[in-house]
């Protein structure tokens, strides 16, 4: 039982004892839970799937996975948006969700500038120590 499924469940139950409420009715029925099963992909082609004391392993997993997945998506856009996505990432082994954003840019280029601000202060301090060890009549090298 996953959380997930449970929240799903419990929140079209909730939805249907509000609309009945509202309609004046009393609700009669309690919460049950349903476990409609487990299912996880481990690879390209493969998945495990077990519904019941059904189990299923490999490319059929896989492909049971997938189509759930597209039916339990809202909507025809998303399911087609979804199924570009997963294909771009199938056939191109990359994933199509790296997508960059603005903030992401900026946020990047903020840290590249606080390491290249560290990296001269280290610098600075190298040199500065070096600067003292020769002016103190030291050498840069140690004497072995």
């Amino acid at each position: 039982m996953t959380d997930g499924a449970v929240a799903i469940q419990g929140v079209r139950f909730a939805a249907k004892q509000i609309i009945t409420r509202l309609r004046g009715r009393t609700p009669t029925e309690p919460f049950r839970y349903v476990d409609k099963g487990s299912m996880a992909t481990i690879s390209r082609f493969r998945a495990v799937v077990q519904v019941g004391r059904f189990r299923l392993t490999g490319l059929l997993a896989w492909l049971m996975w997938l189509a759930v997945h597209l039916v339990y998506i809202t909507g025809f856009t998303n399911r087609v948006t979804a199924l570009m996505h997963w294909a771009v990432s199938f056939v191109g082994r990359g994933r199509s969700e790296r997508t960059t954003t603005v903030q992401q840019v900026l946020a990047r280029r903020a840290l590249e500038r606080v390491a290249d601000g560290e990296a001269e202060d280290r610098a600075a301090t190298r040199a500065e120590d070096h600067a003292d060890s020769v002016g103190a009549g030291g050498s840069s090298r140690s004497a072995a």
